[in-house]
């Protein structure tokens, strides 16, 4: 009977006589007094914060009239490259419908688009003659 008590009992290893010394001249700590250092780590840490970068208050700052405040704007692109891009690209959308609509939703091909005829025949059947 006591081979089968020794088998299903788990035995706990017992701590060293070090371990023990050890544990009596550290006790642990109460939770109350865990919480209390901490908060004080806490309050160190953010006075140290608050020393590095203060706070400017809102009364420190000069108030300048709104007459006297001037609104700056920098632009990326000038107005002028603003412009030719707008007619570039009003240039190019047209080709593209043109070669769209006379290839894909007529019958012709796409480099027709660019013949005097086609578009003398267009100007032709536009007018009545």
């Amino acid at each position: 009977m006591t081979d089968e008590k020794q088998t299903t009992e788990k035995q706990l290893p017992q701590p060293s006589e070090s371990a023990k010394q050890a544990s009596e001249a550290n006790p642990p700590v109460v939770r109350k007094e865990r919480h209390k250092k901490q908060t004080e780590s806490d309050a160190n840490f953010w006075t140290r914060i608050k020393a590095k970068w203060p706070r400017k208050d809102q009364s420190e700052q000069p108030e300048t009239p709104v007459g006297e405040l001037k609104w700056v704007r920098v632009r990326m692109f000038p107005i002028w490259l603003r412009l030719l891009i707008l007619l570039v690209s009003i240039a190019i959308a047209a080709i593209l419908g043109a070669i769209i609509g006379f290839s894909v939703v007529g019958d012709g091909s796409a480099g027709d688009v660019f013949q005097k005829e086609t578009w003398k025949h267009i100007f032709d059947i536009m007018n009545g003659k």
